[in-house]
């Protein structure tokens, strides 16, 4: 048995997200060297069950073991993710894709050459593996989470500590909460990435999304609304006073009424 091998193996585990609970397993169908073989896993995470089925195989004379993918699924929702020599997507990254959200990832092109991407799972969408297509926005569409995050009066971003936390809790896909300033006081909201509008998407404390009028009323270039009723009321007035022409025209029909004698 490689040792290193099997050692590389665990911290890959253990970086993934499947922490120590499998290195016994791990090692001991290794010491069988079977050629081939899958050990289970199941995450919690806000109360749901992520099962995941992690597959490992041999390489030239059982030498050497590979782990290349998982499966992972979360209620319907199943997903294989492929792994480069132990990097790759997180347990947690695999259960906020299957919960709809977008991740921000280091990848390799076909040409091996790293870039950056948010991607998302179109569950609209399937490839002939039976896996969801990926919708990527990649780093040249030019979403800035922090940019979109800084049109919203947060009270987190005030402190850098904070600031830079949210932001990379955001860019594992989780779903946070951040305190934002209101005229009528602090209020807290529930937000996630939103790379395709290159945005945030804010949900009350039940879990309910907000419209886009709503989002819209938080951010700090939000129209005021003395500006709205005071266009409001201007507007009215105009439609309610009788145009200076309008006016004119009738004092000239009265005076040729009198003249004609009518």
């Amino acid at each position: 048995m490689n040792e290193k091998n099997l050692e590389a193996l665990k911290k890959d585990l253990k970086f993934l997200g499947f922490g120590e609970g499998l290195q016994d397993q791990l090692t001991n169908n290794i010491q069988q060297q079977k050629p081939e073989f899958t050990l289970t896993h199941q995450a919690f995470y806000n109360d749901k069950t992520l099962d995941s089925t992690l597959h490992f195989r041999a390489g030239k004379e059982n030498e050497m073991y590979f782990f290349n993918k998982y499966e992972a699924k979360l209620g319907d929702k199943q997903q294989t993710f492929y792994l480069d020599r132990g990097n790759g997507i997180t347990t947690k990254e695999a259960f906020n894709l299957l919960e709809g959200r977008a991740v921000n990832k280091d990848l390799v092109n076909k040409e091996q050459v790293k870039y950056n991407a948010w991607i998302k799972l179109d569950f609209g969408n399937k490839e002939l593996n039976g896996n969801y297509k990926i919708q990527p926005y990649h780093e040249n569409y030019g979403y800035d989470a922090m940019a979109a995050l800084e049109r919203y009066p947060i009270k987190e971003l005030k402190d850098a500590k904070s600031r830079d936390e949210l932001v990379k809790s955001l860019e594992k896909g989780n779903l946070q909460s951040v305190t934002v300033l209101e005229k009528a006081g602090e209020k807290r909201y529930l937000i996630q990435a939103d790379p395709q509008f290159k945005d945030i998407t804010l949900f009350a404390k039940d879990g309910n999304k907000l419209d886009r009028e709503q989002a819209m009323a938080l951010r700090k270039d939000a129209p005021k609304q003395e500006k709205k009723e005071s266009a409001a009321i201007t507007n009215h007035k105009k439609q309610s006073q009788p145009n200076a022409d309008t006016v004119e025209l009738k004092k000239k029909r009265q005076t040729n009424k009198k003249g004609m004698g009518l």
